[in-house]
């Protein structure tokens, strides 16, 4: 249990100030009683000098005594002496009074500033109030009457004492709780260098990292632009079309050569060869760059033309060609369904991202345009409803092979690119069973690549061309119109296989005028150019005719070698002369 708190200085200038008091008032006291008893005692006498004065005639036996009451009439002037000695003495005793209650007052005033000079110089003095007996010792006064009194300047001086060392004691603490304060700066101070220190070195290691970052970035685009250049050498090495071929799953629709819903009439034993087995004694073996199965996504169809796609950027032309009968999953190729993004829309998606990849260095500006060759009339398929169509025809420049007045629509990220793909698809004309198309859709992306540095230019291209259905007049319908598309499309197929039968034996003459469509293709199916051949092919047995036609297609298409004209002087190879100069 903590001791009892000793009382403050001024509770024992307090106690002091009533002691005096109280001895004072009991002086006082005695001095008035004394003095009343002495009036009394006065009284008594005078009123007995006036009866003796009466009887001294008459009475002879009071002259003996006379003597004494002589003597007794000086007692009276030595107590009235004695009495104003003593209402001076107590007049003396009221000043002193006077004096120690006012030393006792601006005692006080002096105890009242010291603490608050204190507790200026240290707050805790006053807010721990229990600490102050701390400060000043306990001091027992014992009052006792009989004693003397201490005088004023004594209490004085004691009270300046005990201030004196109530004010080194805080003045002790005062410098010992600044030391603390400047040893805690100094460490706090020391905490501050070593962090700052520390932050200092993670910046310096962040920088450092930013800058191999940087230099990685910079080594690995240098690695990709000589990839892009090594796999474009090859390409003009090989000088051949690629050739994939993709197969649909089977459909509830589909007739089936067994008992079982699984039967197909393709078989894939490798990833770059197919059979065609439509029964138990016939076996086809068929061999490609690349066979994509059913179970396998759009996503891997285009990894087999990621290169291309990318070759687009270097300023080479590029076709792909997407060839199958109706339902084989042609245009489900090509376009995609909702959430299911076909070649062409991931071709965009691709060049958008090294648009913005490259962008440091080169400005990457993306237009398109959709055309559709029906009846070997074009169409555009990008015009408003209210203007009217132009006819198109295909024509020659310096540029390459272009169609005048054909709509080219800028495009500066994917959501206009969809919009511009839909637009086409709803303007193509169809018609024949479950809405088989029958015309050739040719979506044209347009690549414009600026060096920064150099501002040398080129322009590729990228046409991605849904044929049409690829299956006999038979299959049609039987009316003059619709045999009249299929004779079309018939014979534009037709005079695509001739091209590619013409570069196949190296002829000094390729037909590409035999058709709109070879027409069209021929600055990026012939000289200088990438194209690949996207076959799509049904496992049921019923098209085991239209599949195994769509086979030997692609089997053609894969001999065939692109050729170079001698002596071109293209604009790409001026760019992409000055390209590698710059990236020495």
């Amino acid at each position: 249990m903590a001791a009892l708190a000793a009382p403050s200085p001024v509770a024992v200038a307090a106690g002091h100030l009533k002691a005096i008091e109280g001895h004072l008032a009991q002086q006082v006291a005695t001095a008035i009683a004394n003095l009343d008893h002495l009036k009394e005692h006065k009284h008594l006498i005078l009123k007995s000098q006036g009866g003796s004065h009466l009887n001294a005639a008459s009475s002879p036996l009071t002259a003996g005594h006379n003597k004494e009451n002589q003597q007794e009439q000086d007692d009276p002037q030595d107590l009235q002496s004695k009495l104003a000695a003593l209402e001076r003495a107590m007049v003396d005793r009221d000043l002193l009074l006077l004096r120690q209650n006012e030393d006792i007052a601006s005692l006080e005033d002096q105890l009242a500033r010291a603490q608050r000079g204190d507790s200026s110089r240290n707050g805790s003095l006053v807010e721990q109030g229990p600490t102050e007996p701390d400060l000043i010792p306990a001091v027992n006064v014992p009052v006792n009457q009989d004693a003397p009194m201490p005088s004023s300047a004594e209490l004085a001086r004691d009270q300046i004492m005990l201030l004196r060392k109530a004010l080194q004691k805080s003045q002790d603490d005062t410098r010992q709780a600044e030391n603390s304060r400047i040893e805690s700066e100094a460490a706090l101070q020391s905490v501050v260098k070593e962090l700052q220190s520390e932050l200092t070195e993670q910046q310096q290691m962040w920088w450092r990292l930013e800058a191999d970052c940087r230099n990685l970035s910079t080594l690995l685009a240098q690695a990709n632009h000589e990839k892009r250049m090594l796999i474009n050498q090859l390409l003009d090495l090989k000088g051949s079309i690629r050739v994939i071929c993709r197969i649909r799953p089977l459909m509830s629709s589909d007739a089936l050569t067994a008992a079982t819903s699984s039967s197909s009439i393709l078989e894939i034993p490798t990833p770059d060869t197919l059979i065609l087995a439509p029964d138990r004694t016939e076996r086809t073996l068929y061999d490609f760059d690349r066979v994509i199965g059913p179970s396998e996504g759009q996503e891997e169809v285009f990894n087999e033309a990621r290169s291309l796609v990318d070759s687009v950027v270097e300023g080479y032309n590029v076709c792909m060609l997407f060839f199958g009968p109706t339902g084989s999953g042609k245009t489900y190729t090509m376009s995609g369904r909702p959430g299911d993004l076909g070649m062409a829309a991931n071709a965009l998606s691709h060049l958008f991202r090294v648009a913005k990849e490259v962008d440091s260095k080169q400005q990457v500006r993306l237009s398109a345009s959709m055309l559709e060759i029906y009846n070997e009339q074009i169409n555009d398929l990008l015009l408003a409803q209210n203007q009217q169509a132009p006819k198109l025809d295909i024509k020659e420049s310096s540029a390459g092979v272009e169609v005048p007045g054909l709509t080219i629509k800028p495009m500066a990220g994917m959501q206009e690119a969809e919009a511009i793909m839909q637009r086409g698809k709803a303007a193509r004309a169809s018609s024949g069973p479950e809405g088989a198309t029958r015309s050739h859709l040719v979506l044209t992306i347009y690549v414009t690549c600026t060096h920064r540095s150099t501002e040398a230019s080129s322009t590729g291209k990228l046409h991605l061309v849904d044929l049409a259905g690829s299956e006999r007049i038979a299959k049609g319908a039987a009316s003059a119109e619709r045999t009249k598309e299929a004779q079309a499309i018939h014979k534009s197929l037709t005079a695509l296989g001739d091209v590619m039968q013409a570069l196949q034996q190296k002829s000094s003459h390729v037909p590409f005028r035999n058709s709109k469509l070879t027409r069209l293709l021929e600055d990026s199916v012939g000289f200088n150019s990438r194209t690949m051949v996207v076959l799509t092919c049904s496992p049921a047995a019923e098209d085991a005719a239209e599949t195994r036609s769509t086979l030997e297609f692609g089997l053609k298409a894969r001999k065939t070698e692109t050729l170079s004209r001698q002596g071109s002087t293209s604009p790409k190879r001026h760019f992409l002369k000055a390209l590698r100069s710059t990236n020495e």
